[in-house]
C-alpha cells in the first residue's frame, strides 16, 4: 500500500512539473507560442486530446522513477558513487520521454544542449541539497559536542 501511495505520488509530481516546465520552456524559451504539446508531438496523431493524454503519461513515469531514484541514497554509504547512479536515473527518463516527446531532434548537437540544460540543473539542486544537509549534520554534531 505505502509504494502504490509513492506511484501516485511521484505520478502527481512528474505531471505537475512537467507541466509547469512545459509551459515555461514553450511560452518563454522556444520560438512558438504555448501549446499543450509539441507540435510535432502533435502532428503524429488523429486528435490532440491523445497527444497530450501521452504526455502526461510520460510526464507521470518521468516522476515516479525521478521518485523512486531518491531510495540510491538509502542503499549506499559512498556519496560520490550514489550521485552518480541518482544523475543517471534521473537523466536516463529525460532522455527517453524527451525524445519521445520531441522535446529534441536526436541530432548530436541538440541532444548535448539538452543534456548540458539537465545536468546544470541537477548540479544545482545537488549543491543546494548537499549544503543544507551539510549544515543540519553540523548543527547536530555541534550539539551533540555540548552534550559531552
Amino acid at each position: 500500500m505505502k509504494i502504490l501511495k509513492e506511484i501516485i505520488l511521484y505520478s502527481i509530481i512528474g505531471i505537475g512539473f512537467g507541466t509547469l516546465l512545459h509551459y515555461i520552456i514553450t511560452t518563454f524559451i522556444l520560438d512558438y507560442s504555448f501549446s499543450p504539446v509539441v507540435p510535432n508531438f502533435a502532428s503524429k496523431f488523429n486528435n490532440i486530446d491523445t497527444a497530450v493524454g501521452l504526455q502526461l503519461l510520460v510526464f507521470a513515469l518521468i516522476g515516479v522513477s525521478q521518485g523512486f531514484a531518491r531510495n540510491i541514497f538509502k542503499q549506499d554509504n559512498y556519496l560520490f558513487r550514489q550521485s552518480i547512479i541518482h544523475y543517471f536515473l534521473i537523466t536516463l527518463p529525460l532522455l527517453l520521454g524527451g525524445y519521445y516527446l520531441h522535446w529534441f531532434e536526436l541530432d548530436l548537437k541538440k541532444l548535448l544542449g539538452f543534456l548540458i540544460f539537465v545536468s546544470l540543473i541537477y548540479f544545482i539542486l545537488f549543491l543546494i541539497f548537499y549544503f543544507s544537509t551539510k549544515k543540519k549534520i553540523d548543527e547536530i554534531n555541534k550539539k551533540l559536542s555540548k552534550n559531552l
